[in-house]
């Protein structure tokens, strides 16, 4: 189930436009791909927390170099938009492994963000 809700969420990306829905804004990295709703900064800060915790779990734990494609990150604005997504009524954030690349869904970012980060 999860799996198909993350090829789905990846296919609403390459469809949406501004105008069928909200506006994607993308930022990238050797390690991520945030894809998110909303203002364009939020991409880019969201990219920078997930780099930050990266680069602390490589270090402390000593991670080899991945070879895997960067991990996709999905950051909606909110309920309304998170909703069709989400996998129970609970949840503000949601982990989906694939053969190609990792997926991170997100409600959206807010105070408590780097622990959800952290999480994932």
């Amino acid at each position: 189930m999860k799996a198909r809700l993350a090829w789905a969420i990846a296919a609403c990306l390459v469809v949406t436009t501004q105008a069928d829905g909200p506006a994607w804004s993308v930022a990238r990295s050797e390690h991520f791909e945030v894809y998110a709703t909303g203002s364009p900064d939020r991409a880019t800060d969201t990219l920078e927390m997930f780099e930050k915790a990266h680069a602390f779990f490589t270090s402390y734990l000593a991670l080899p170099p991945s070879t895997r494609l960067a991990t996709r990150v999905l950051v909606f604005s909110g309920d309304k938009e998170y909703a069709p997504y989400r996998v129970n009524e609970s949840d503000s954030a949601f982990f989906q492994p694939s053969r190609e690349r990792d997926y991170i869904v997100m409600k959206t970012v807010g105070r408590d963000a780097f622990r959800i980060v952290a999480h994932e």
